[in-house]
C-alpha cells in the first residue's frame, strides 16, 4: 500500500514537472510553402506559430534542412507563447551554387508528449529567367567604413516589351550586410539596359576579417524570381586601394594610346588611338579615333573614327557606322536617330568603306540612303512593328529594298517575330533588272521545364539584302528534367547562293547535334553525338559529312576548372578517314594549361586536300599575375602541324603596367593565324607568325572646364584640445579624406586639396592611418560655395576590442544573444562613447586617450534596471589596450516556479 501510494506522488510530480501540450494546442505553417529560386541565391518565408490554447506553451523546434542550404538567420530552437497568442520567424536559406539535387527541403519539427508537429518548405530551383540579363561590373566591391554602407552595381536588361516594377532582397552569410527598409520599387523600361546602384546598409557589429557573400535577388511585382547575383566586399586598405577597383574609370573619361605592332610575315603597324567621353546637364558626347601606318606600302587609315552626340531623346552620329538590319550598313556616313512618343526614327547615310582617308569618289564605293521607323501598337505595347526602305547607289548598279518588322509577346511564354523584304536592282546603264524577295520567322516558347525556339528565313538570289540565296533554319528544343539533368536538341543548316556570281558555287552548312549535360555538384558531364556536313564555296565544289560522338567532364572550385574533352568520328569527304581530338583545359588565378591533340580533318579542314595527312598538336603554359601595378599572364606556345612543316614555337601573353595613375604600358604577344576559327582558344591555334603589339596608354581628365572652387584642409593632433594649430602639434600624414566618393591621403603635413568642385554640398569624413573598417574620426557636411581652407583638429582614437561572456552553468543549454546588449563608454565630461557587440558578445570600441566607466546595458531591461555591468577604464594614446573581456556574473535564466497539487 505504501509502495503504490509513494508510486502515484511520483508519477504525479514527474508528469507536471515537464509541461504538456494538449492535441491541437498550437498551430505551425510556413507563409510560403513552396518557392521557386535559382542556384547560389537567398529564399527568404515567415515561420507562423499560434496558441490556441488558454495556457501559457514552451514549444520545443528542431530544425532540419538540405545540406545544399545555410540558415543566414536566426531560427528559434524553443518558442514561448502566451494564451491566443501569434508569433512569426523570418526564415532565409542561401543556396549553393553547386546543389546536388533540383529540389531543397527546409522542415522544422515541434515534438511534444501528444507527438511531433511539423511543417516543410520546398524550394524547387530553376534556370535563370530568359526575358532579363542581369550583370555587374563590380562583383568585389570596397569600402572603407562599415557605418557608410555598401553600393552595389547592377545593370539589368529588360528584354520584354513592356515596363517592368522590380524589387530587391539580400542575402548575407554571415549576417552583416541588409536592404533599408523602406527600398521602393524601380520602374525599368521595355527593352533598355538600365545600370543602377542598390545601397546597403550594415548591422552592429562587421567584422572586417571576416568574408562576406552577398548574393542579390532581383524580383518582378508579382514575386516571380528574375536572377541573382553575388558580390564579395571587402574593407579598403592601402595595399588594394588601386588592384581591386580602376580609379580611372570616373577620373579619366578620357585617353590617348600610341604604339607599335608587328602583324607577322613582315607586317609592321604603327597606330595612334584616342577615345573618351564628356558628360553634362544636357546630354553626352563620345568619339573615338583610330590611325594606322601600315608597312609595306605605306598604307595610312583612320578607322572605328566616330562622334556622337546624344541629347534627350536626338542621337547625332558621324563617322564609322556599324549596323545589321536587312543590309549590311557598315561603313562611314551620318547617322540621326529621333524618339518618339512611342517609337524611334533613325535616318542613315553612308559608303561602303570604313578607311576615313580613302577617297570618297572612288568606283568601288557603294552609298546606302536608309529610313527606319519603329513604334508599339496598343496601349499594352506588346506588339512593335517596324518599317525600312533603302537606296543603294553605286558605279555599276542601284538597288533598292523595303523591308517591314512585327515583333509580338503576348506573355512571358510566347515571342512571335516576322521580316518581310523585297528590293529590285538595276544596273547603272538600265539594261537589266532583278527582283528578290525575303520572309523570315521566329517563334520563342518558355517555360521553366522545356524550352522551343525556331527561326525561318528564306531569300532568293537576287534579293539585295546582305544574306542572299539564303535558306537558313535554327531550332533548338531543351528539356529541364530537373536541375541535375538537361537534354538538348539542335538543329541549324544554312546555304546561300548569290544572283550577281553565279560562276560560284553554293555554300552551306548543317549542323544536327543531340546534347546531355549533367550536373553532379562541382562536376559537369557532356554527351553530344552529331552530325556535320557542308559544301565548300571555292571553284570546285567539295562536300563532306562527318558523324562524330564529343564528351567532356568538367571540374570547377572556386576559381580553378579543369575540363577534358574527346571527339572522335568519322568523315566523308574527299576520302573516307576517321579522325579524333582530344583537348584539355586548365584555369586558375596563377596558371593556366591549354592543350589540344588533333589527328585528321575537323570543321573546317574537312574539304582540305589530303585530310588523313593532317596532324596537329599545341599546348600553351601560362603563368598569371595580378600585382599593385602589375596584371597579366605570360606564356609559352609550342604548336606542331603537318601543314606548316614541323614545329613553332612562339611567346603568347598579355600584360598592364601602372606606371602612374593616368600613365599605362601595355604589351600584348598572341598567335596570328588564318585559321583561328578551328580552335576554342587563341593561345593555341595554328600560327603563320606571331603577333606581337607594345603601347603607351595616357588617360586624360574631363576637357570641361572645372569650376574654380578648391577645397583645402589640413588635419593635425590637438594634443592640448584648444581646438589651435599650435607648433607642437603634428599634421596627421595618411589620413584616408573621402567626399562625396572620391578618395584622396594626406601627405606628411597632414595636408590636402580637391580641386575643381562644383558648388554644392559636401560630406567631408577622415579615417584612421589605413585602419580597416575604423569609424570616420571626423565627419561634417559643408557648403561649397567659395573656395574653403580649413585646419581641423583631432583626437586619437584607440581601438578597444573585447568579448562578453556568460558564467558557464549546467542548467544553462541556450546561449545568450548579445546584440540584446550595450556599451557606453563615459569620459569625465559626461560624453558617451556607444558600442554595440555581436550575437557571440565581440565588441570594438574607438575612444580617445582619457579615463572613462563602462556600462554594459541589457536593452530587454526597463531603463531603470538596464545596467548589468560597469566598470573603469584607462586608455593611453600611444598604447593599445590588451583585450577587455568581461564576465558578466550575474546573467541567468528566469525560473518559473509553479505550486504542485495533487488531490489523493
Amino acid at each position: 500500500m505504501h509502495f503504490r501510494f509513494f508510486g502515484l506522488v511520483l508519477l504525479i510530480c514527474i508528469r507536471a514537472s515537464g509541461q504538456t501540450v494538449p492535441d491541437q494546442a498550437f498551430s505551425i505553417r510556413f507563409t510560403k510553402d513552396s518557392l521557386v529560386a535559382e542556384p547560389g541565391t537567398t529564399v527568404s518565408t515567415r515561420l507562423l506559430i499560434r496558441n490556441i490554447s488558454d495556457r501559457s506553451l514552451t514549444l520545443p523546434a528542431q530544425w532540419v534542412y538540405s545540406p545544399d542550404c545555410k540558415n543566414i538567420s536566426t531560427l528559434p530552437t524553443q518558442i514561448t507563447l502566451a494564451p491566443g497568442a501569434e508569433t512569426g520567424f523570418p526564415v532565409k536559406f542561401l543556396l549553393s551554387q553547386n546543389p546536388h539535387s533540383g529540389q531543397q527541403l527546409i522542415t522544422v519539427r515541434i515534438t511534444t508528449s501528444s507527438g511531433t508537429v511539423q511543417s516543410t518548405l520546398r524550394i524547387r530551383l530553376s534556370d535563370p529567367n530568359p526575358a532579363w540579363l542581369l550583370s555587374t561590373d563590380q562583383d568585389q566591391p570596397s569600402f572603407l567604413n562599415p557605418t557608410e554602407g555598401l553600393r552595389l552595381s547592377v545593370r539589368i536588361r529588360n528584354q520584354t516589351f513592356r515596363a517592368r516594377n522590380v524589387r530587391f532582397e539580400l542575402g548575407s552569410y554571415p549576417a552583416g550586410f541588409d536592404l533599408p527598409a523602406a527600398r521602393e520599387k524601380l520602374l525599368i523600361p521595355a527593352r533598355t539596359d538600365t545600370t543602377i546602384t542598390v545601397s546597403c546598409v550594415t548591422n552592429r557589429y562587421v567584422n572586417t576579417q571576416a568574408n562576406y557573400l552577398l548574393t542579390l535577388t532581383v524580383k518582378d511585382s508579382t514575386g516571380d524570381h528574375i536572377g541573382s547575383l553575388l558580390f564579395k566586399p571587402f574593407f579598403q586598405t592601402s595595399e588594394r586601394r588601386f588592384t581591386s577597383a580602376d580609379p580611372g574609370r570616373n577620373l579619366f573619361p578620357n585617353a590617348i594610346q600610341a604604339g607599335f605592332a608587328r602583324l607577322g610575315s613582315g607586317i609592321t603597324n604603327r597606330e595612334i588611338r584616342l577615345w573618351g567621353q564628356e558628360t553634362s546637364e544636357n546630354g553626352s558626347l563620345r568619339y573615338q579615333a583610330q590611325y594606322l601606318n601600315i608597312t609595306p606600302g605605306p598604307r595610312n587609315e583612320l578607322r572605328d573614327a566616330f562622334v556622337e552626340l546624344q541629347k534627350k531623346s536626338t542621337t547625332i552620329r558621324a563617322g564609322n557606322l556599324y549596323d545589321y538590319q536587312e543590309l549590311a550598313l557598315l561603313g562611314r556616313g551620318l547617322h540621326i536617330g529621333k524618339g518618339l512618343p512611342a517609337g524611334k526614327l533613325d535616318f542613315r547615310v553612308l559608303d561602303n568603306n570604313w578607311n576615313l582617308l580613302h577617297s570618297f569618289r572612288d568606283t568601288t564605293n557603294v552609298t546606302t540612303y536608309s529610313l527606319q521607323w519603329q513604334g508599339y501598337a496598343g496601349k499594352n505595347k506588346r506588339l512593335l512593328l517596324g518599317l525600312s526602305p533603302n537606296y543603294q547607289t553605286g558605279h555599276r548598279f542601284q538597288n533598292g529594298l523595303i523591308y517591314t518588322t512585327a515583333t509580338y509577346q503576348p506573355n512571358s511564354r510566347h515571342f512571335f517575330s516576322l521580316v518581310l523584304g523585297g528590293s529590285k536592282t538595276w544596273s547603272a546603264d538600265r539594261r537589266y533588272a532583278r527582283d528578290g524577295q525575303a520572309a523570315g520567322l521566329s517563334y520563342t516558347f518558355d517555360i521553366p521545364a522545356l524550352e522551343f525556339r525556331n527561326r525561318l528565313y528564306f531569300s532568293t538570289p537576287g534579293y539585295a539584302g546582305f544574306q542572299k540565296g539564303a535558306r537558313n533554319i535554327d531550332s533548338w528544343l531543351v528539356a529541364r528534367k530537373s536541375f541535375r539533368n538537361r537534354y538538348a536538341l539542335h538543329l541549324n543548316t544554312f546555304r546561300y547562293e548569290d544572283a550577281r556570281q553565279p560562276d560560284l558555287p553554293r555554300y552551306g552548312m548543317t549542323i544536327a547535334e543531340g546534347i546531355y549535360t549533367r550536373t553532379s555538384g562541382r562536376w559537369v558531364f557532356t554527351l553530344k553525338p552529331y552530325y556535320f556536313g557542308q559544301v565548300g564555296g571555292d571553284t570546285v565544289a567539295r562536300r563532306s559529312d562527318a558523324y562524330r560522338l564529343a564528351s567532356s567532364v568538367a571540374y570547377q572550385a572556386k576559381q580553378t576548372r579543369i575540363e577534358a574533352g574527346y571527339d572522335p568520328g568519322r568523315t566523308f569527304g574527299v576520302d573516307p578517314v576517321f579522325s579524333q581530338r582530344f583537348n584539355l583545359i586548365l584555369s586558375s588565378p596563377v596558371f593556366g594549361l591549354y592543350a589540344l591533340y588533333q589527328r585528321g580533318p575537323y570543321f573546317l579542314t574537312d574539304v582540305a586536300e589530303h585530310p588523313s595527312d593532317f596532324r596537329l598538336f599545341s599546348t600553351t603554359p601560362s603563368v598569371h599575375f595580378n600585382g599593385k601595378t602589375f596584371k597579366g599572364y605570360v606564356g609559352v606556345n609550342a604548336t606542331f602541324d603537318t601543314r606548316a612543316g614541323g614545329w613553332t614555337t612562339q611567346l603568347v601573353g598579355q600584360m598592364t603596367v601602372r606606371i602612374t595613375d593616368d600613365v599605362f604600358l601595355l604589351g600584348e604577344a598572341a598567335a596570328f593565324s588564318r585559321d583561328a576559327t578551328l580552335f576554342r582558344q587563341p593561345e593555341t591555334i595554328v600560327t603563320t607568325g606571331p603577333q606581337y603589339r607594345l603601347s603607351v596608354q595616357k588617360r586624360l581628365r574631363s576637357f570641361r572646364k572645372p569650376p574654380g572652387r578648391t577645397l583645402r584642409l589640413r588635419f593635425f593632433e590637438d594634443l592640448n584640445l584648444n581646438g589651435l594649430p599650435d607648433t607642437d602639434e603634428p599634421g596627421l600624414p595618411r589620413l584616408v579624406v573621402r567626399i562625396n566618393g572620391s578618395t584622396l591621403v594626406t601627405d606628411e603635413k597632414g595636408a590636402i586639396v580637391f580641386k575643381g568642385l562644383p558648388e554644392d554640398t559636401y560630406e567631408i569624413q577622415a579615417y584612421g592611418t589605413f585602419q580597416s573598417g575604423n569609424p570616420a574620426m571626423y565627419t561634417e557636411r559643408i557648403s561649397l560655395t567659395l573656395s574653403v581652407s580649413r585646419e581641423i583638429p583631432l583626437k586619437r582614437t584607440v581601438r578597444v576590442s573585447g568579448v562578453l561572456r556568460a558564467p558557464e552553468q549546467k542548467y544553462l543549454q541556450q546561449k545568450v544573444d548579445f546584440s540584446q546588449f550595450k556599451l557606453v563608454a563615459s569620459d569625465a565630461a559626461g560624453v558617451g562613447y556607444p558600442g554595440y557587440p555581436d550575437r557571440d558578445g565581440h565588441f570594438c570600441l574607438f575612444l580617445p586617450a582619457g579615463n572613462y566607466r563602462v556600462d554594459i546595458l541589457d536593452l530587454r531591461r526597463p531603463a531603470a534596471e538596464a545596467v548589468v555591468y560597469s566598470a573603469p577604464l584607462t586608455v593611453e594614446s600611444r598604447k593599445e589596450p590588451g583585450s577587455f573581456d568581461i564576465l558578466l556574473e550575474h546573467l541567468h535564466r528566469s525560473v518559473e516556479v509553479r505550486r504542485l497539487q495533487s488531490r489523493l
